[in-house]
């Protein structure tokens, strides 16, 4: 693919994330799905047009989602992490022993999760619930984290091999 082909691509790829996470500010129920969902646009850029230019989708759409969204929680939680996370998986699932690869992933998270809340309670004075309930909180979130990584790989697989050729046509 050439270089301007992939730049139009990812600018197709940053408009969509943005609507996305619009869609999750608007919405206020939809904030981390609609950043779990725009992560799966970085994904299929990924894909697409290698790690360096999804990247930048990743920065672009988080930089125009800071800026453009009135609710900012959708841009913090894809920022602090859904963005970009399908990036960083690649180099994580290559570390052996496969359990050392999933503490990893676990700790990527679990950094960028009390990143994200630190500055949405300091920062953007989002209002605080009992300690207890932040841990319940955190824990649930891990095993959400391990269901998102698990739909992150599967959609990856069902993206090349059933929706990419009706897509970008016969490739690769």
């Amino acid at each position: 693919m050439s270089g301007s082909r992939k730049v139009a691509l990812s600018g197709v790829f940053t408009a969509l994330c943005v609507t996305l996470l619009f869609v999750g500010s608007a919405v206020s129920v939809l904030d981390l799905s609609s950043a779990a969902i725009a992560s799966f646009v970085i994904l299929i850029a990924l894909t697409e047009t290698g790690p360096g230019y999804a990247l930048g989708v990743y920065a672009a759409a988080s930089v125009l989602a800071a800026v453009l969204l009135s609710n900012k929680e959708p841009a913090v939680y894809f920022t602090a992490f859904s963005g970009f996370y399908p990036v960083l998986k690649v180099p994580l699932n290559r570390i052996k022993p496969k359990a050392l690869s999933y503490i990893a992933r676990f700790a990527v998270f679990d950094i960028c999760a009390a990143a994200a809340i630190l500055f949405l309670i300091y920062i953007l004075n989002v209002p605080t619930e009992k300690k207890w309930y932040a841990i319940l909180l955190i824990l649930a979130a891990n095993v959400a984290f391990a269901i998102y990584d698990l739909a992150l790989e599967r959609a990856t697989v069902f993206y090349i091999n059933r929706i990419r050729k009706h897509i970008f046509g016969k490739r690769r």
